[in-house]
């Protein structure tokens, strides 16, 4: 499968991405870092490379250039319309544009456009991060793939579809990393849990090198122990006023631990196979021989359904222990299908409702999930968790667990998150996620600071000892002292607060700030204004730059898209492991005979061909294959979804969006529709307003136009294919179009997005 720039893709194409390179460096606690993307078009066509890719939870993104033949160019802001409109227009111009999207569940998606053939481009992305000492450690998590998801990602994820992160089970691209550990925090100890790596001495720190042969297919990790945790506060002047960043790390009052009042809820979902669900199966049994006969837990497992061992919290009595619990975690296994996560945790949080008035341990409980997190369903399952009064304390399994799921989990209930590789100690993780939870609980948080405050985030809804927290806040005059952070424990108020605040002259600080200051915003016009400001990646702008080629080197008809998909996580669904000793992955690789789009999705297992259902029998969840696929596969298609059915006018422009993302051929689309079509009163219609065959083409491109208008209520073009229709339509008189137009308006009165209404059988004269 080698080409002469590397792997070849499912579909025999020549992968376009060729090496993702990382430089880090962590001083104090601001993790910067490079990631460099390399792509080399060897094929023979001009192309459009779409790529998306995670970024570490709660960073911020401050740089986007690109070296394209030699010539290194910086992106800028702008407004996410005006930045795609600007980005079409240099495809038909014949230039190279580059965009930066932000999707609004913590991923981004590079937009190479137009690269020719033998082209090379270096994408560079500059971000920022704020770590968090964690109980005397400090652990780096660079995200690098998307592990497969359950879901659908456009309608849960609300991503687009040249967004989407598909998994190619062949995909390899090379890894290198290179992390320097500078000043007092290269004194812990540091450890490289994910990746075989040199660990050196450099002029004022250490350096953290991966060896040879990484790829992207886990995270990237860095642990730093033995670390002494420190309140800091940094400032900068920002545009007359100053940004603050204060980093506070209490120490609460020691006190017995209170008995636990926990639901356990275990994910049993068919990505967890393997190293996932031996992690689960080690933290359930690391947790078993920490109860006491005070604590009252209750365990249940899901997947496509969600199982209670217990309809309450139950003593932990050694009889329950044994008799039920024991035997429960024994027989957890990975074998329940999809991942149903939002609905687990509705049921498990009306555990015991019904004894509230009467029994004080079913009263704010908290929650410990262990799971890898693999769900498009971010934000709707936040939403229900903030309002369900537990608190959540995740344990995120795997090599690419989800992480801002997670951490957002954790956040917005006041719990806690940890991410656990396979390699990296669970034992650890369960004591001190149950040291949390067994903490006193802190109230009435608060924050003094010295002068007016323009602007302050959120502060947390819990303090646990020796662990950071990030306030951000923008102040009128230049404080002269730090900020104190104070809050209630056991009725006694403490507090905490660094010694100086170390001025700098950084312009990320402010850019940091802007960027926690967004995410609070409800105002959109407010949110782009202060993104263009700032100039951040954000849900209301992209960051675009345009190579604008000479006359004699313009790109010539519609770039072909090419998709680049993400490699499997080491380990997913049991697909080879990460050795406890030394970090390998070993592909186990089924025979698919299914075609390689086919995508994760709770939707109907009975459209699922014979191959998927054995793939779901063992454990792999349920799949989905795209409609204008299923007739590759045998036995795919049942009769409530034949594909002789009628397609509706909504459900012809998603087609036509699906059928834009592969082929840039518009007869082959076109051919693909009237396959559909041809017994329909459609085909009929679009063949008298056509008067000939000779012009289908151009008649199908107005249709297609014509449906997707607003005033129809159908779905709208996708940019990929509106750009299909506008190159088909180049050229021809904008009156001849609206004529066209107007014809079919004529022809199809009271068309709606999901009826043709009733077409007339001869035209009306003009």
């Amino acid at each position: 499968m080698k080409t002469k720039s590397g792997l070849e893709n499912e579909s025999g194409e020549s992968v376009t991405l060729k090496s993702v390179h990382l430089e880090g460096k962590l001083e104090g606690l601001l993790l910067t870092m490079i990631v460099k993307q390399k792509y080399f078009n060897d094929s023979d066509e001009t192309i459009e490379a779409t790529y998306t890719f995670p970024a570490g939870w709660g960073a911020n993104l401050l740089g986007f250039s690109v070296e394209l033949n030699g010539k290194r160019m910086q992106a800028v802001a702008v407004a996410k319309k005006q930045a795609e409109e600007k980005y079409e227009k240099a495809i038909e111009s014949g230039d190279t544009p580059v965009m930066l999207e932000k999707s609004p569940i913590g991923l981004y998606t590079a937009n190479l456009g137009n690269l020719k053939p033998g082209e090379e481009a270096i994408i560079e992305i500059e971000y920022a991060q704020l770590l968090r000492f964690e109980k005397g450690r400090l652990r780096i998590n660079v995200p690098t793939v998307i592990g497969e998801r359950y879901g659908d990602a456009a309608t849960d994820g609300h991503i687009a579809m040249h967004q989407t992160a598909e998994v190619d089970m062949l995909a390899e691209y090379p890894f290198t990393a290179t992390l320097d550990v500078m000043g007092q925090m290269s004194k812990g100890t540091i450890a490289c849990p994910s990746h075989q790596a040199e660990i050196k001495q450099i002029e004022g720190g250490t350096r953290v090198q991966l060896l040879k042969g990484g790829l992207v297919d886990r995270d990237f990790i860095v642990t730093i122990e033995d670390l002494k945790g420190e309140s800091y506060v940094s400032g900068a002047e920002d545009d007359g006023a100053y940004a603050v960043i204060a980093s506070f790390c209490p120490k609460l009052i020691a006190k017995d631990p209170d008995p636990l009042r926990l639901k356990i809820l275990v994910d049993c979902s068919g990505s967890m196979e393997g190293d996932s669900i031996d992690q689960a199966q080690a933290a359930m049994h690391e947790l078993i021989m920490r109860l006491t006969e005070a604590d009252m837990v209750s365990y249940s497992k899901f997947g496509s359904d969600v199982i209670h061992t217990s309809k309450r919290l139950e003593k932990c009595s050694p009889k329950y222990i044994k008799n039920k619990l024991a035997k429960a975690v024994h027989e957890t296994a990975a074998d329940m299908g999809g991942t149903e996560l939002e609905e687990a945790l509705r049921s498990t949080f009306m555990l015991g409702v019904e004894d509230v008035s009467k029994d004080a341990a079913s009263r704010g409980c908290d929650l410990l999930l262990i799971t890898d997190g693999d769900v498009w369903n971010i934000e709707e399952t936040v939403k229900i968790a903030k309002k369900s009064h537990h608190r959540i304390f995740a344990i995120g399994v795997g090599s690419a667990p989800a992480e801002s799921l997670l951490k957002e989990l954790a956040e917005q209930t006041g719990g806690a998150c940890e991410l656990v590789t396979p390699t990296e100690s669970i034992a650890d993780s369960v004591l001190r996620m149950t040291q949390r939870i067994q903490s006193a609980r802190t109230n009435s948080i608060d924050i003094k600071w010295d002068g007016e405050v323009l602007w302050q985030s959120t502060l947390p809804k819990q303090v646990y000892s020796e662990e950071t927290v990030h306030v951000y806040a923008r102040l009128r005059n230049k404080p002269t002292t730090a900020p104190t952070l104070v809050w209630m424990q056991d009725s006694l108020q403490n507090q905490e607060s660094a010694s100086i605040i170390e001025w700098n002259s950084k312009k990320s600080l402010p850019r940091m700030m802007a960027g926690a200051e967004l995410l609070s915003l409800a105002d959109e016009k407010a949110a782009e204004e202060l993104a263009l400001k700032y100039q951040l990646a954000s849900k209301f702008t992209n960051l675009l730059l345009v190579h604008v080629r000479e006359d004699e080197d313009k790109a010539e008809g519609l770039p072909k898209l090419q998709k680049i998909r993400q490699m499997n996580a080491a380990g997913w669904g049991g697909m080879g492991t990460v050795s406890k000793s030394v970090v390998l992955y070993s592909k186990a690789l089924p025979d698919f005979s299914t075609p390689s789009v086919m995508r994760n999705s709770r939707k109907s297992a009975s459209n699922l061909s014979a191959q998927v259902r054995a793939l779901e029998t063992a454990g792999m969840g349920d799949y989905d294959i795209p409609a204008f696929l299923r007739r590759q596969t045998d036995d795919v298609v049942d009769s409530q979804d034949s594909i002789d059915a009628v397609l509706s006018p909504d459900q012809m422009v998603e087609k036509f969006n699906e059928l834009c993302l592969i082929t840039t051929k518009f007869k082959d689309i076109t051919f693909e529709l009237m396959e559909i079509v041809s017994e329909d009163d459609i085909w009929t219609v679009l063949l008298e307003v056509a008067e000939s065959q000779d012009n289908v083409d151009l008649y199908w491109a107005c249709l297609l136009n014509w449906l997707s208008k607003d005033v129809l209520g159908v779905t709208s073009l996708s940019r990929h294919a509106q750009r299909m229709i506008n190159f088909q339509l180049a050229g021809i008189d904008t009156a001849e179009i609206k004529r066209i137009e107007a014809k079919f308006a004529k022809t199809l009165p009271a068309i709606t997005m999901l009826n043709w209404g009733q077409p007339s059988t001869s035209l009306i004269s003009e």
